[in-house]
């Protein structure tokens, strides 16, 4: 764990609970991330490709911005395990942030289920808890969550 070195020293907590070196993707070149991955994943035979959410603008535009980073990832995901399909490639969700993680969770899977019922904020009106469900559909995730990541690694 000690080869691993985060990019920001603020990563080096989730590079910990993750046990994986870090890869920062830039959403200007996000297939640039993809050479990075193969350098890891022959070193370490382990990597996980982060995305941090905008801390700026209002909520729409971080929720857009989400959005957008989640279905980058999904492409990714598709080029990644096209060129090994020999590995686990998984989209995970950190909450807060990626800064202070406390729950790190994979997306679409029954975790993705229990973190979003049982973890994650839940507000006590009934119409804001819908209007964030409809959000969490349309994003792909749950809205309180602070950036999504690619984890990879080999079997």
């Amino acid at each position: 764990m000690d080869d691993f070195i985060p990019i920001r020293t603020s990563l080096v907590q989730l590079a910990h609970i993750l046990k994986t070196p870090l890869i920062e993707l830039d959403l200007s070149a996000p297939l640039s991330a993809r050479s990075a991955a193969k350098a890891m994943l022959e070193k370490f035979g382990c990597c996980t490709i982060i995305y941090s959410r905008n801390s700026y603008g209002n909520k729409v535009s971080k929720l857009i911005s989400l959005r957008r980073r989640l279905k980058t990832l999904e492409v990714l995901k598709h080029f990644i395990y096209e060129d090994n399909p020999n590995l686990t490639v998984a989209i995970i969700a950190i909450y807060p942030s990626i800064n202070e993680p406390i729950c790190v969770y994979e997306i679409g899977t029954n975790a993705d289920s229990y973190v979003t019922t049982n973890v994650l904020p839940v507000d006590p009106g009934w119409f804001k808890r819908i209007v964030k469900m409809i959000i969490g559909k349309f994003v792909g995730v749950h809205p309180a969550v602070g950036s999504v990541a690619l984890s990879i690694y080999k079997d």
